[in-house]
């Protein structure tokens, strides 16, 4: 996946919460149990929401998409008519209202938001906190922030300062999380719906021209 669906991330202001010190093992149980039940599908599709707030600029934005994935692979299709197609190799970037495609190599450290990497990035570099419950929409959410575990010099210089994430209770399901930066911005992807282990071909994941006649076509591989 890529950033849209790892921002897939979402949030508000950070004086909300007190600084994470710790390895919370509460919240670890959690994160564990919705890691594994991840690692356990062979593929899957959701219905998100992407949110962007910049305080610097004022600007809000959002929209809704589909995400379909299956092991590396993966097809996005967002509300601003964007959409990526990823077949493990190679991405390709395709704009509707253009009829644009561009295509370039798949990079999976560049892939900072996709739901596999946010349920996993704990167990690695980061501290995390479990915090109260909160209800949103009759369900009970289990809410956990997550902060990258730096000296003081490294928290000046490093962009994202926290990580909240919210699950529900009673399927350890991830529902959202939210990324915060340290210049206002505020990414968050929610989860609306989600369908595990469909049946999906592989060549649902590949850009076919044929069926955008006259797409124009800047290849960056």
């Amino acid at each position: 996946m890529n950033r849209i669906v790892v921002l897939i991330g979402f949030l508000i202001a950070f004086g909300v919460s007190a600084q994470v010190t710790i390895k919370d093992p509460e919240a670890k149980k959690v994160l564990d149990a919705a890691s594994e039940k991840f690692r356990a599908y062979k593929s899957f599709k959701a219905k998100f929401q992407f949110e962007l707030e910049s305080k610097a600029t004022g600007m809000n934005e959002s929209y809704i998409g589909e995400v379909t994935v299956k092991g590396e692979k993966f097809l996005i299709k967002s509300g601003d008519g964007k959409s990526t197609y990823n077949n493990g190799k190679n991405v390709w970037n395709y704009y509707a209202d253009d009829n644009e495609v561009t295509i370039f190599t798949y990079d999976p450290e560049d892939d900072n938001m996709s739901i596999n990497k946010m349920l996993n990035m704990y167990k690695s570099g980061y501290k995390y906190q479990l915090l109260a419950d909160e209800v949103e929409n009759g369900k009970t959410l289990t809410v956990i922030d997550l902060e990258p575990d730096l000296s003081p010099e490294e928290r000046k210089t490093n962009q994202v300062f926290k990580i909240r994430m919210k699950f529900d209770k009673k399927t350890n399901m991830v529902v959202s999380w939210k990324i915060f930066e340290r210049n206002g911005n505020r990414y968050t992807m929610s989860i609306s719906s989600f369908t595990p282990n469909v049946e999906v071909s592989d060549s649902v994941f590949e850009f076919d021209k044929t069926k955008h006649p006259g797409v124009v076509v800047e290849d960056l591989r």
